[in-house]
């Protein structure tokens, strides 16, 4: 699968959990890095990341993994849903789920501003300036 999709953020999210299975913290902290490089819209990775670096002893990181937790928690599961499918080049369908979400919701601040990096990334930028 790596071969195929190298830049395929959940390939090292699952990683990540097979390597906790196997009490390889360092090897799973690597791993759902990675994923949250390529995907910051992943609240699985960022949690295991919280309680991994709590258990290595870096705090600091935990600390920041957990506003993380905190960040995409406080959002529609949508918009959260949205945002992945974003990071992972799953344009098309972000746009269809983020502009669901906002003709059924209304205004939402992280919706719009997703949609706006979508009609960005489009080059579709009549949406993008109105949005910004």
């Amino acid at each position: 699968m790596e071969a195929l999709c190298p830049e395929y953020s959940r390939l090292y999210q699952e990683r990540g959990h097979c390597q906790v299975l196997q009490r390889q913290a360092q090897s799973a902290i690597e791993a759902f890095e990675r994923a949250v490089r390529l995907n910051p819209a992943l609240p699985a990775s960022w949690k295991a990341l919280e309680a991994l670096y709590r258990m290595t002893g870096r705090q600091a990181d935990a600390a920041n993994a957990a506003a993380h937790v905190a960040k995409l928690a406080s959002l529609p599961a949508a918009i959260v849903t949205a945002r992945s499918m974003f990071a992972d080049g799953e344009i098309d369908a972000a746009e269809k789920l983020v502009r669901q979400y906002l003709i059924a919701h209304g205004d939402h601040i992280e919706g719009m501003r997703l949609l706006a990096q979508i009609g960005m990334k489009l080059d579709v930028l009549d949406d993008a300036e109105l949005l910004l």
